[in-house]
């Protein structure tokens, strides 16, 4: 059984199993999520980490990368090891992205997809999310891998939104 929840900060070191990212960047997550900018959440199988994705509030963790402000709260970093995929995670954590979202008060959300990643936009479309019309635009960046050495990264990506409706036991 696969558990969603916000990752709390006795946890981080067990992030060492999840196959990217240096403990810097997940440190740093956190530390946004304390500060009130995102939601870390993470998916747990027993004790391990399998999978992750952020809900940022303001529309991302890395100002250099945005093509225009965002008006709605934005999914970002979704990730599932790649033993784990296939079996609704992902699901799963955008599922309780969009709850937390829509118990802020927020009538949408949004994310940014590579154009090139085709499993992703399937689950997206899957999901409703649909092109929010504002056009490609190319994303850069430098990540820092596990062993602390960097890596350049660039993709061209699209941005989605999706309407957040109310479950029908909220409505009068």
């Amino acid at each position: 059984m696969t558990e969603i929840r916000p990752l709390v900060e006795e946890e981080l070191d067990l992030l060492k199993y999840l196959p990217f990212s240096h403990p810097d960047t997940h440190r740093r997550r956190f530390g946004l999520q304390k500060r009130g900018k995102l939601v870390f959440l993470i998916a747990w199988q027993s004790r391990i980490p399998v999978g992750q994705v952020l809900l940022q509030w303001q529309g991302g963790d890395n100002a250099a990368i945005q093509p225009k402000p965002r008006p709605y709260p934005e999914i970002a970093s979704l990730f599932v090891a790649p033993e784990y995929r296939l079996k609704g995670i992902a699901t799963q954590l955008i599922d309780t992205a969009e709850a937390i979202a829509r118990q802020r008060g927020y009538t949408h959300i949004g994310l940014c997809v590579a154009t090139d990643n085709g499993s992703a936009r399937s689950l997206y479309k899957r999901l409703q999310y649909k092109d929010a019309g504002r056009g490609e635009y190319r994303a850069r960046g430098i990540s820092i891998n596990r062993d602390g050495s960097q890596q350049t990264w660039e993709e061209i990506r699209i941005y989605l939104t999706k309407a957040l409706h109310q479950p029908e036991c909220w409505t009068s």
